[in-house]
């Protein structure tokens, strides 16, 4: 996993962050989180590309098996 400096650690329940009660949020998913995190960590820099960057890298991670919050098609 990813050990960027300023993701929650997945032993503790992240404080501040919000939690949603639905199965399938990006809440469960921790993966989502980071990826969340990291966009609004570049759009807050004022960096366009990256903030597109981990949206794309959102879709392509929601579109796999992985991913509770995968739509059923």
């Amino acid at each position: 996993m990813s050990t960027m400096p300023g993701l929650p650690d997945e032993r503790k329940p992240s404080e501040g962050q919000p939690r949603s009660s639905a199965a399938g949020s990006p809440a469960d998913c921790r993966r989502c989180q980071e990826l969340l995190l990291a966009e609004a960590v570049a759009t807050a820099r004022h960096d366009p590309s990256a903030a597109t960057d981990c949206r794309v890298l959102l879709r392509r991670h929601r579109e796999t098996e992985n991913c509770p919050e995968r739509k059923a098609t």
